[in-house]
């Protein structure tokens, strides 16, 4: 998924959900930038965005029977929240009667079920019915490496604890071209360096 397609899939929540729109845009955009797990999303508290440091705690994870687990792993982390996450956040309607970040329309927080009635609906709109939510954390894995950012700092992310060994196994490098792309770059200091020598 490209960048412009998160986008008309975000925006398309929006045309289907009327004024709820905003918050299930919001949703989907910051899934897919900072890379949680649905369950981990449903979990999310306001106290558990740091705005000032880009920074999002995961602490808890929605266990597949609705009790509340730790994350994957059994271990809390904190990711980074880049900025169009964190846009997605300071655009979306706040709701000052639950700790959650994301709720359903009546404020309750998300169980997969009540995610999937939205979920659906958004997909649906945009042509792509067989989409699974969980493609947008696939999404942030090859966002971040095009950007350049090391197997291991992905893995880091997504609360992988294998090193970056998973991230380089399903997605390896997004395309050649900028992966050698960002290799030029590197070396850009030292090309300069030996032209102006010459």
């Amino acid at each position: 998924m490209t960048r412009a397609e998160l986008d008309r899939l975000a925006d398309a929540a929006l045309a289907t959900l009327g004024d709820y729109g905003p918050t299930f845009r919001a949703c989907i955009l910051f899934a897919a930038y900072v890379g949680l797990r649905p369950a981990e999303l449903f979990m999310l508290r306001w106290t558990d965005v740091d705005f000032g440091r880009h920074e999002v705690r995961i602490r808890q994870s929605l266990g597949s029977t609705g009790d509340v687990t730790l994350p994957k792993n059994g271990q809390a982390r904190t990711v980074t929240q880049p900025p169009p996450a964190r846009d997605a956040l300071v655009e979306m309607p706040r709701r000052a009667d639950s700790p959650y970040v994301f709720t359903t329309r009546t404020g309750k927080r998300f169980s997969k079920t009540s995610h999937y009635y939205y979920w659906h609906a958004v997909r649906s709109s945009c042509g792509r019915p067989g989409m699974d939510f969980y493609e947008l954390r696939h999404f942030c894995a090859t966002e971040l490496l095009r950007l350049g950012v090391s197997h291991a700092d992905v893995a880091v992310q997504l609360g992988h604890t294998d090193g970056g060994a998973l991230v380089m196994s399903t997605y390896g490098h997004p395309s050649e071209d900028e992966a050698r792309e960002r290799l030029r770059r590197a070396y850009a200091p030292d090309v300069r360096r030996l032209r102006a020598a010459e």
